[in-house]
């Protein structure tokens, strides 16, 4: 009898489609025992590393009821069971929590971001001691997109924080002992409210008061009145990091006498918070020799300027307006009283070199010709030779030298470029050209003020200096300056 299957081709390959089927239902039951035996094995991984880890790792509802939790979370908050954990504490966000407000901060990321990490903050254990954690989370969102959960680890930090804590107290305590012993005043000022903070006993003794005394004080307690304006700028701009401050400032004692100091300051972080921090180094006898200096020789600048005044009642006048609109400029700019009288000094004698110029063409009431230019152009070099060997404690010969310099290198007689001249010669050319083109010469009328200013605005960064440049246009437009106001 012939086997229906080898003459029905229908049949065959029902039976054949038969024996895929059968295969394929084989090759699935075989695929899902092993998807069902690797999902096991991955949950016995997830439980072992769940169970054994060191850190704690939690699952709680968006309102904060545990849904799960590890052994070392329940052993860290002081349980000896998760199920004991989760029994116990309720709503971890409004139980736990030390401070109230981290755990509205926590609360505020978690909403925003869905995640947070590194979140420091101090929780409290079963039986009331404090514990410092770090902790780390996010939200499990469903389908929907609706918060299902928040998962998250927690770490004990306490002995890090302890032993941070340590080191900072041994890095305080050492601070106070250098602070308490330097020989130097210092001074702890509170960048925002500008009082002080603290004082070491060297600024106490300076200044006559105990250190509970100065802790009442600030800034605008220790210095004259009359210097407060420029010592709070100072402060400020200090503050903002706009320079490192290194000043000579008169500082007021408790009994109202002045005393002078060489003040440094920089930025200090101490307990956490941020300062100025000062150092005070009396100089008052060193300041005292200097002004004796200072005046002898002002006296002798003022003599030297007698010799140009006879020649030349133009140049006198000019040089005169010329210092005290230099010297304000200096002041503007926040630069040190030193470089101010320097400055100042120069100003009055910029022109000395002119005594080597003929009368004539000094007062010459027509336009010079080029030969007579020449002869006006050898002043600056003049004014340094009569000066160099005079035994001067400021650069004022080499300012005298490079008045006439100009950034671009078009000046005379050196044709020096931008920081090759002195900053000090770079204010009085400024102050020279602004007093010259408002000022009357034999030669011409004023072309006043406002020319003057435009010609310096124009030419700021090419021919003159920036910040000499603001700071002079500030003063006439913002500030009222004018080139009759007196020197003193």
């Amino acid at each position: 009898m012939k086997d229906p299957s080898k003459t029905n081709p229908e049949l065959i390959e029902e039976i054949s489609l038969l024996k895929q089927r059968i295969k394929e239902l084989k090759q699935s039951e075989s695929d899902r025992e092993q998807a069902e035996a690797a999902l096991k094995l991955s949950e016995q991984k997830y439980r072992s590393i769940f169970d054994n880890a060191v850190e704690g790792i939690y699952q709680t509802t968006p309102e904060g009821h545990f849904l799960s939790a590890n052994p070392a979370l329940a052993q860290m908050f002081g349980y000896d069971t998760p199920e004991e954990l989760i029994n116990s504490i309720t709503d971890l966000s409004t139980q736990s929590y030390v401070n109230p407000e981290d755990r509205e901060i926590f609360k505020g990321i978690l909403s925003k971001k869905g995640v947070v990490e590194k979140f420091e903050t101090r929780l409290r254990k079963k039986g009331g001691e404090i514990i410092w954690v770090s902790i780390n989370a996010y939200a499990v969102k469903a389908i929907k997109g609706n918060i299902y959960s928040y998962e998250g680890i927690i770490e004990d930090i306490t002995e890090r924080k302890w032993l941070d804590s340590e080191l900072l107290r041994a890095k305080e305590e050492n601070f106070r002992n250098v602070f308490d012993n330097a020989g130097d005043g210092i001074l702890l000022a509170d960048i925002g409210s500008k009082k002080f903070y603290m004082g070491n006993r060297a600024i106490c003794q300076m200044l006559g008061y105990s250190p509970e005394e100065i802790k009442d004080l600030g800034i605008m307690d220790i210095h004259p009145e009359k210097d407060l304006p420029y010592v709070v700028d100072q402060f400020e701009r200090q503050a903002k990091g706009e320079f490192s401050l290194s000043r000579d400032l008169p500082i007021q004692r408790k009994d109202g006498t002045v005393l002078y100091a060489d003040v440094n300051a920089t930025h200090i972080t101490f307990a956490g918070k941020k300062y100025l921090m000062g150092f005070f180094h009396d100089i008052t006898e060193r300041k005292h020799a200097e002004e004796k200096l200072r005046k002898n020789l002002i006296g002798t600048i003022k003599a030297i300027s007698l010799t140009v005044e006879t020649r030349d009642h133009y140049t006198a006048g000019h040089q005169k307006r010329a210092s005290n609109l230099a010297r304000t400029i200096a002041q503007e700019m926040g630069l040190s009283n030193d470089t101010v009288d320097t400055i100042r000094m120069a100003g009055i004698i910029h022109d000395l070199g002119k005594i080597a110029v003929p009368a004539e063409i000094l007062s010459k009431p027509t336009k010079l010709t080029g030969i007579e230019f020449s002869l006006i152009k050898v002043h600056p070099q003049a004014g340094y030779d009569i000066l160099k060997d005079v035994d001067l404690p400021y650069p004022i010969a080499e300012i005298v030298l490079q008045h006439h310099e100009r950034l671009d290198g078009s000046g005379y007689p050196q044709g020096l470029k931008g920081d090759q001249i002195l900053l000090e010669a770079k204010i009085l050319t400024v102050a020279d050209v602004v007093e010259a083109m408002a000022s009357h010469r034999p030669y011409r009328p004023a072309k006043g003020i406002d020319a003057a200013l435009e010609e310096i605005e124009k030419n700021k960064g090419i021919f003159y200096d920036v910040k000499a440049v603001d700071a002079c246009v500030r003063l006439f437009r913002e500030k009222g300056f004018t080139l009759e106001t007196k020197t003193s």
